[in-house]
This record gives C-alpha cells, structure tokens and sequence, in this order.
C-alpha cells in the first residue's frame, strides 16, 4: 500500500487527477455514488489522451451510518468505466478516450474484479452495438466460444436444433441467409 500523496506525485507527476470530496449528507446510497463519479468524469472538457487516477473512497466515508450502503467501491470502478464507454468502431470522430485511467483506495478490495466486470458489460455493449449484418450467429456463437473462461459452451447447429423440436427458432431463421446457432453455456464456478 502507498500513500496518496506518494502515488500522485511520484508515478503520476502533476497528470491530472480527480478527487471526490467527502460529502457525508449527498452520499447516501449507491446511486448518488455512481452519479457523482459520472458528473465528475463529464466535467473534464476532453479526456483524450489524458491520465485520469480516480481515488475510491470507502464506504465510511461516502455514507450515512444510518443507511445501509455496500458496494461503493465497486460501484465507483463500473461507473468510471460505464461513463468511459464509447462505440465509435465505425465512425470517423472516435471518442475522446483516456489515455490511461488508475485506481487508487486505501482499504483492501479486491480492484481486479471490478475491472473485469466493467471490461464485460462494455464487451456487452459493444456486442449490442454491432450491426446484424457484421455479428450474424455464427461470428456470435464463435465469439462467445472463443471468450469461454470459467464456463463451457456448446454451440448447436441447425440440424442439432432439429432433432431437440426447436422449430421457433428455426422458423425465426428462414428470414437471414445465416444459419441458426443456438448457444447453451454452463458455468463451472471460479478456478
């Protein structure tokens, strides 16, 4: 563990940086959390390749005790990388991405998780975002195959789909080109 004041000034050196205030009587639950991150974050004229640290603030400090409030860390990890979030994949004006973004805390979560849940919904996002005729079944099925960690998949194809008796779907697949996939994922728990 390093202290703030060591972490700014010796790896950042004078970058910018976003501090949120302590505030006891605006926190008082989740949502006021994630708003004041995402107000902070939009404030910034233009994030483009700028270093952007974002000091998590415990719970015990965000939060009336009265109130029952878990989660804060987290919730300021997801909402820093949901108000990042841009699809400009097939645009010419790319979003004004950062060129870095830190997380700082002083109390022992576990960071990396949150990550990869904020790296997720984005890669959930971005899926959404595709058009159909650039992510058909079988680029998705393959994708998600290719993606598999802690879980299986089992991707079943047309004639798969025959034998089982799922003809809703396969009529919904007489309208595309593409063949019908129909993926099935079972998760194994954490290794």
């Amino acid at each position: 563990k390093k202290d703030l004041k060591s972490v700014i000034n010796n790896t950042y050196n004078g970058k910018r940086f976003i501090l949120l205030p302590e505030q006891k009587e605006k926190y008082n639950c989740l949502e006021d959390i994630r708003l004041s991150i995402s107000d902070a974050l939009l404030s910034i004229p233009d994030t483009t390749n700028k270093k952007i640290i974002i000091c998590l603030l415990n719970s015990s400090l965000y939060v009336d005790k009265s109130i029952k409030c878990n989660g804060s860390i987290e919730a300021q990890v997801i909402s820093t990388m949901s108000t990042l979030y841009g699809f400009d994949k097939y645009k010419s004006d790319k979003y004004p991405y950062p060129q870095s973004v830190h997380f700082y805390t002083d109390i022992d979560e576990n960071i990396k998780r949150y990550i990869n849940i904020g790296k997720n919904i984005s890669l959930v996002r971005d899926l959404g975002n595709e058009p159909g005729n650039k992510l058909d079944p079988v680029i998705y099925s393959n994708l998600i195959k290719k993606n598999a960690k802690n879980y299986t998949v089992q991707i079943m194809k047309e004639d798969q789909l025959k034998k089982l008796g799922l003809n809703s779907i396969l009529h919904m697949s007489k309208g595309s080109s593409k063949p019908a996939r129909f993926v099935i994922i079972r998760y194994n728990g954490l290794k």
